[in-house]
């Protein structure tokens, strides 16, 4: 099955078989490691990773090749521990020492790569996420093929309406947010003047930074869900919360101020986690939609598995993921 040359020179042989197909539309993503300069622009030789096709007559038989540094024999020892233990991974066939260069020999997994499936699907970077404080049709018009976010033009009918629904979770979340934002610079504002009052032996004054921070609440958020938030705090409405903040003013409550101060502090903290995990979410569907699988729970189930079994993985970049 083997030919003649490989015998005569293992390595020469090995290393004249073709690159490894990754799976990316156009190979040359990857430089093939042929020089220096190239080595030095993307340390990652693919040169090492060979396909070698073998005739025996009746059938053709594919294998890959790996060329290894002879210190890096652990690697092939993992990879059959991992095999053994019923990790989704390709089986060692052999392997060769020839020349200095160590050759470990695999069975082929037909697919491609996921960050193949990435690229070829323009979601190795997605383009973001259109600001979800304005309205929503500055939001949408941001997915359209004309926007900076232009996801419409590859999402099907039901993940826009994935997005819809999610759109009106996030915009909620987002609105409180700022609302938070807003009162924070109100408690902040009200006990500097009432510190500069106190300083003067003076009656506060409300200075132009608080009637400003309140005509934003008003003019800018919607009342029920100003409202909401507000009772949170005890009140019902911006001017008892407002009336609340100068009573405590004038009979020094400082101690009252920095308590809320930390109050609107962490739900501020607590609301950009929720933020953080719905723009996740969106990334979710897009993924789930355009691939038919989220590849942040593939690559976390195999860390998970790997875990489970007590087995290592040298590197479980997405290059190292196979896909059908």
């Amino acid at each position: 099955m083997l030919p003649d040359e490989f015998f005569e020179n293992p390595t020469k042989w090995i290393e004249s078989q073709r690159n490894i197909e990754r799976g990316y539309e156009n190979e040359t993503v990857l430089l093939p490691g042929e020089k220096i300069g190239e080595l030095f622009d993307f340390p990652y030789d693919v040169s090492k990773v060979k396909e070698l096709t073998f005739d025996t007559g009746e059938k053709k038989i594919k294998m890959v090749s790996k060329r290894l540094n002879p210190k890096e024999s652990g690697e092939i020892a993992l990879a059959r521990k991992a095999w053994e233990a019923g990790i989704p991974t390709a089986k060692v066939l052999g392997e060769i020492l020839d020349r200095d260069n160590l050759y470990a020999f695999f069975e082929k997994i037909n697919g491609i790569n996921l960050e193949a499936a990435l690229i070829r699907k323009e979601l190795e970077h997605l383009p973001g996420i259109p600001p979800v404080g304005g309205s929503k049709k500055e939001f949408f018009d941001g997915l359209s093929d004309t926007g900076l976010y232009p996801y419409s033009s590859y999402l099907s009918n039901r993940a826009r309406q994935e997005i819809e629904k999610w759109y009106k979770k996030v915009h909620l979340i987002e609105t409180r947010h700022k609302i938070v934002a807003d009162l924070y610079s109100v408690v902040y504002n009200t006990e500097r003047d009432a510190r500069i009052a106190a300083m003067r032996s003076d009656s506060i004054r409300i200075s132009s930074y608080v009637e400003r921070d309140m005509q934003t609440l008003r003019a800018t958020h919607p009342r029920t869900i100003l409202t909401r938030v507000l009772r949170r705090y005890g009140c019902d409405t911006l001017n008892s919360f407002l009336d609340v903040l100068i009573e405590k003013g004038k009979t020094r409550d400082w101690d009252f101020f920095n308590q809320l101060l930390e109050k609107f502090d962490s739900e501020r903290y607590m609301l950009r986690q929720r933020i953080a995990a719905r723009k996740y979410e969106f990334n979710l569907l897009v993924y789930q939609d355009i691939l038919g699988m989220d590849p942040f729970k593939t690559r976390d189930e195999f860390e998970e598995l790997l875990g489970r079994k007590g087995v290592e993985h040298k590197d479980l970049a997405y290059r190292n993921i196979i896909i059908e």
